[in-house]
């Protein structure tokens, strides 16, 4: 059985009082346990039962099959074989947790695929380093940051630069590189 999504236009009264299952509300639902499809079958009853169109299937914190495993793709397609039968749609959420686009930290996990950004601070001035500028945590260059990911650690980042600006009236009138 496939699932037909119907289209009508313009939207009727009739269509608004009784809607098929694309103008539904289709909760996250959040796989935060062992999932089976014992429970996937007592849910997706649920949400049929509560006039939702669908499902939007969202791993969270506590979800006991391993994510992106062969046991969770057996069961999201358990999952989307249903939802046809009964009638539903079903939406599969782009990542596992937050952030959107860390797979759950198995991107992340590797310290070069992780969100880069520029850190602009005032002066900073630390002790036991040759740089008066850099921060705690921070390598003095790309080369030493490399390095020190490759023997296992995690530096907050590297040092690119320091400069030394003069505003006036809040407009920057000069800048220097010190």
């Amino acid at each position: 059985m496939s699932l037909t999504i119907q289209k009508v236009e313009p939207l009727d009264i009739k269509l608004f009082q009784n809607p098929t299952v694309e103008y539904r509300g289709i909760p996250f639902w959040a796989w935060n346990c062992k999932v089976t499809k014992d429970l996937i079958d007592w849910q997706l009853d649920f949400f049929e039962k509560m006039g939702f169109g669908g499902v939007n299937i969202h791993t969270r914190v506590g979800l006991d099959n391993e994510y992106l495993g062969e046991k969770f793709f057996q069961l999201v397609k358990y999952t989307v074989e249903q939802c046809k039968e009964k009638g539903l749609i079903c939406w599969l959420y782009d990542d596992d947790r937050f952030p959107s686009g860390a797979a759950g930290g198995k991107v992340t996990r590797n310290i070069n695929y992780r969100a880069r950004d520029l850190l602009l601070t005032e002066k900073y001035e630390t002790n036991n380093t040759k740089k008066k500028y850099l921060l705690n945590g921070f390598s003095e260059d790309k080369a030493s940051f490399e390095k020190a990911i490759a023997s296992g650690e995690k530096p907050k980042g590297y040092y690119l630069g320091a400069y030394h600006l003069v505003f006036e009236d809040n407009i920057l009138k000069n800048y220097s590189n010190i």
